[in-house]
This record gives C-alpha cells, sequence and structure tokens, in this order.
C-alpha cells in the first residue's frame, strides 16, 4: 500500500506541476510578440564590421524569389521587393529582427514588378509599416478599372494579388507618394553621400512582365550597388546603347543578378558593361526552373566575379564601412526565423498530456 500511495502522491505532484506549467505558458501568450523576438534575435548576429556600418544592405533569403532591405546612413529604410508570398513569416520576422518593428517607418518601398515572387508580401508590408513613399511599375489593376482610376486601357494586370497590393496602396499611401518607376528618377540624400538612380525602364509597355522592373544603381560613398529585377537581355542591350557614353561610371562593386540567374539573363555584353566584383543570386534551394543557370554563373566567375548564393548561404548582409565593403554569409543559424512561441506552448500541452497518459497507463 505504502508503495500505491508513495506512487499516488508523486503523480498528482506531477500532475499539479505540470498544470500550473502550462497554465503560466497560456500566460504568456500574452506577451509572445516579445518573446519571439528576444529569441530570433539572438539567433541574429552581424559581425562587428557590418554592426558599424552606417549603410546595410539584407538580401533576405525567401526561398525563390527577391527580397532586399536596406539601412541607409540617415536612418532611413528601404526595401526593394517583399518575397513571396509563403516566405511571408520570415520576412516580418527579419524586419523585427534588424530593428523594424510594426508601425515603423519604411522611407521607400520599390515593387520593380508584379511577379508574386516579387510582390506576394507588399499587402502585409503595407499594412502593417508606415509607408512614406512606394515606387511600383505602371501597371494598373483591376482595382484602378473598378474605381476609374486608368489613365490609358493597357498595361492592366488582373491577379487578385496585384488588385489587393493596389487596394492596399491606394488605402494606405498618400496618391502623391505612389510614384510609377521610370528613366532618370533620383531618391538621394546629399548630405548622407546616398542616391537611387533609375535607368530604365525606357518604355511604358512591354509584353513581358519582367522587363517593367526598374535598373537601379544605388550609390553609397564610392559604392555601387546594381538591381535589376527580373530584366531579360533584351533591356540589358537598351540599357547598353543607351548609356554607352557614360560607360566609365556605371562599373559596379555589386550586382544583384537579374531573375534569379537565369540564362535569358546577365548576357556576356551586360556583365562586360557593368563590371561588377560581386553577384548576389536570390533563388530556392532545389527550385523547379533551376536556378542559377551554370550557363550564368559561369559568364560571372570568367569575368572575375564572386557569387555569392542564398540558396547556399542562405541571407547575404553587406555593409558599408571605413570606406570598405564587407559580407556576412553562412545565416545557418537563421533556420531559427521561424520560431514561434505559440509552437513551444502547443508542444508542451501535448508533452504534458502524453505524460499524464503514460503514468496512468504505468500505474
Amino acid at each position: 500500500m505504502n508503495y500505491y500511495k508513495r506512487r499516488k502522491k508523486v503523480f498528482v505532484i506531477t500532475l499539479i506541476s505540470l498544470i500550473v506549467i502550462n497554465v503560466l505558458l497560456v500566460l504568456s501568450l500574452f506577451f509572445s510578440s516579445s518573446i519571439e523576438k528576444s529569441i530570433n534575435s539572438s539567433y541574429f548576429e552581424l559581425n562587428a564590421n557590418i554592426v558599424k556600418s552606417k549603410t546595410q544592405i539584407h538580401f533576405v533569403d525567401v526561398g525563390q524569389g527577391d527580397s532586399t532591405i536596406f539601412i541607409l546612413p540617415d536612418g532611413k529604410r528601404a526595401i526593394i521587393d517583399t518575397g513571396p508570398s509563403y516566405s511571408k513569416e520570415r520576412v516580418l520576422k527579419y524586419l523585427e529582427a534588424i530593428g523594424l518593428n510594426k508601425g515603423s517607418s519604411i522611407d521607400y518601398l520599390i515593387l520593380t514588378h508584379t511577379d508574386s515572387d516579387h510582390t506576394g508580401n507588399a499587402v502585409s508590408i503595407i499594412n502593417n509599416y508606415d509607408i512614406k513613399n512606394i515606387y511600383i511599375p505602371k501597371v494598373y489593376s483591376r482595382f484602378e478599372v473598378e474605381n476609374n482610376l486608368i489613365v490609358n486601357d493597357y498595361n492592366i494586370n488582373y491577379t487578385d494579388l496585384w488588385y489587393q497590393t493596389c487596394k492596399a496602396i491606394n488605402k494606405e499611401v498618400n496618391n502623391e507618394n505612389k510614384i510609377y518607376s521610370q528613366k532618370d528618377l533620383i531618391i538621394e540624400n546629399s548630405l548622407y553621400n546616398y542616391s537611387f538612380t533609375f535607368y530604365a525602364p525606357f518604355e511604358d509597355k512591354f509584353s513581358n512582365s519582367n522587363n517593367y522592373s526598374p535598373i537601379i544603381i544605388f550609390r553609397s560613398n564610392d559604392f555601387k550597388f546594381m538591381f535589376v529585377g527580373d530584366i531579360d537581355s533584351s533591356i540589358e542591350s537598351d540599357f547598353i546603347n543607351y548609356y554607352q557614353p557614360i560607360k566609365s561610371s556605371l562599373d559596379v562593386d555589386v550586382l544583384k543578378v537579374a531573375h534569379h540567374g537565369s540564362k535569358n539573363s546577365s548576357s556576356e555584353e551586360f556583365l562586360n558593361f557593368v563590371k561588377p566584383e560581386k553577384a548576389v543570386i536570390s533563388c530556392g534551394k532545389d527550385n523547379t526552373y533551376f536556378h542559377p543557370s551554370n550557363e550564368v554563373i559561369n559568364r560571372l566567375t570568367n569575368n572575375n566575379c564572386e557569387v555569392l548564393r542564398t540558396d547556399t548561404t542562405s541571407s547575404v548582409v553587406c555593409g558599408i564601412y571605413n570606406q570598405k565593403i564587407f559580407f556576412q554569409t553562412s545565416y545557418d543559424k537563421l533556420d531559427s526565423f521561424y520560431f514561434c512561441w505559440w509552437y513551444m506552448v502547443v508542444g508542451s500541452l501535448v508533452l504534458s498530456t502524453v505524460l499524464i497518459f503514460c503514468f496512468k497507463i504505468k500505474g
């Protein structure tokens, strides 16, 4: 009898302990955002040189898609593209980890074109952040059609994603701060010596939606980073022909490779023209498009360009400090970015139930 009494006592104590622990865990859900931020941030450690950098560029690993986040030397923030919708949790947590909590200002949001792998999280970002200025392709949606906001009857994208994006823009962003991407647009702060210069698009209408992507050179101090969305080789040729007279000013330090390394972009002529020293390719691991193409990789390496890929190194972070560019890769630990506190709570409840069940069976 003493054995069973002791066992019953142990069971009761264990049961009460598990109940107390789980009640505390359930109550902690009210503070889940703070807990998640603290834990996720502990997995996100930038090296000393990047931390000291007034200019940071984050090429975020969003899988098969594109999203680049800028922390600018005057404290402003910019984003080029938002990644595919399945990366929503990762993108929002990444923003929080680098100091952009929900409700913070994003001074410049640039959507290169309407494809879902570039605009998939635009609505979430527009709804969760204070967007000061937004730059979009000159492509209308059903929202503009329904509200008689179109100027012409071409360039209409009928997808629900672009409809919801344009609807969110109309609701959350002042109309005068909605700018259509075009050649010769400039965003700059001469005091802090940085600028975004748009070198394309050259036209208002393209048969290929990828070619609405602007060609942008971001300059910070004496360094140049080129962003080209998903343009193909025909736009690269137009760029070369148009800007041949100022070719010497358009060589870049870092190229964000077009279209995830598709063989239809990054032509030999284009790479010879812009002469990048490093290239960043954003693509998903084992993606069905077989990006990046071996042809593109070979063209880059043959041009003495070092290649960094998000499918092999996860997110790539670049910082400018002491007149040098620093890179940080191999963010294996960022797998923990998917950590959610409620997973822990549910897991604990399930484990507690299993333990109690096993205890009773043995009893």
